[in-house]
């Protein structure tokens, strides 16, 4: 499953919550890059935790004093890559190229 039915928060009704507590992060080739959970995000490469509710622009790196947090957090993070991996669709894998523009014939 893709996703998850988000009607009630995007339409403001009362006691509408999220159904999960954490986001991961990807970079455009599919790499895990990080986890917010709450007013943390930790990023992985280079190791940084911010506190992003103070912290919007993300200048305070704050894991020295909160080591056991970013413990916990890169745990979670590569134990749900790990579960999300697990169930992927598998890919499409193409042999020869299906369609060529160079082929087409101009129109008149």
């Amino acid at each position: 499953i893709d996703g998850h039915d988000v009607r009630d928060l995007l339409f403001g009704r009362a006691a509408a919550k999220s159904k999960t507590e954490h986001f991961l992060y990807y970079t455009s080739k599919g790499d895990l890059h990080g986890i917010r959970r709450g007013p943390w995000k930790l990023k992985l490469k280079p190791l940084e935790l911010f506190q992003i509710e103070h912290d919007v622009s993300e200048q305070w790196d704050v894991k020295k004093q909160n080591q056991a947090l970013v413990a916990e957090l890169k745990d979670l993070a590569v134990a749900l890559d790990a579960e999300i991996t697990a169930a992927a669709r598998p890919t499409r894998r193409v042999s020869e190229l299906q369609f060529d523009p160079s082929k087409l014939k101009a129109i008149q």
